[in-house]
C-alpha cells in the first residue's frame, strides 16, 4: 500500500511540473487535425452545419455544373470562416421521395456571424455573379450541430 501512495505522489509530482518541452509539435498536430479551427470557437456554443442544394436550369452542361462544384469547392481556401466543406451530387432512390436538387454543398461555420462574414465576402460574392445564371433554384439550411 505504502509503494502505492509514493507510486501516486510521484505521478502528481511529474505531472504538475511545468513542461519544458516545445509545444510545436502538439500544435502541428492539431493543425494537421483540424486546421481551420479557431481559438475563438466556444464549447458552448455548437458549430453551424450549413446545406447549400443548387437546381441547375435544363440546359446546362455537365461541364458547366463541374465548374460550379470546383468553384465553390475553392471557396474553402480563399473563405477563412469556411470550417469544413464536403460537396456531392444528389440521385434518385425509388423508395424516396428525392428531391428536385442536383448537387449538395455542406459547409460547417463556427457560428451565424461567421456565416454572415462568409456571405459577404468577395470570393463568395465572385461565385455567386459567375454561377447565377445556371441555377434555377437554390435553397439554403442551417442547423447546429449536435453530438
Amino acid at each position: 500500500m505504502k509503494s502505492y501512495v509514493i507510486t501516486i505522489g510521484l505521478l502528481v509530482l511529474i505531472a504538475c511540473q511545468p513542461q519544458e518541452q516545445d509545444n510545436q509539435v502538439d500544435e502541428t498536430i492539431q493543425s494537421e487535425v483540424n486546421p481551420k479551427v479557431t481559438p475563438a470557437m466556444s464549447e458552448d456554443q455548437p458549430p453551424i452545419q450549413r446545406i447549400v442544394a443548387f437546381k441547375f436550369k435544363e440546359d446546362v452542361s455537365q461541364e458547366a455544373i463541374q465548374q460550379h462544384m470546383d468553384y465553390f469547392a475553392a471557396l474553402k481556401d480563399s473563405i477563412p470562416q469556411i470550417l469544413s466543406y464536403r460537396a456531392g451530387q444528389t440521385f434518385p432512390a425509388d423508395y424516396e421521395g428525392t428531391g428536385d436538387y442536383d448537387v449538395l454543398h455542406y459547409a460547417t461555420f463556427e457560428s451565424e456571424e461567421s456565416i454572415e462574414e462568409y456571405f459577404n465576402h468577395p470570393a463568395h460574392q465572385r461565385f455567386i455573379a459567375a454561377n447565377k445564371d445556371i441555377w434555377a433554384n437554390v435553397i439554403v439550411l442551417n442547423s447546429s450541430v449536435e453530438d
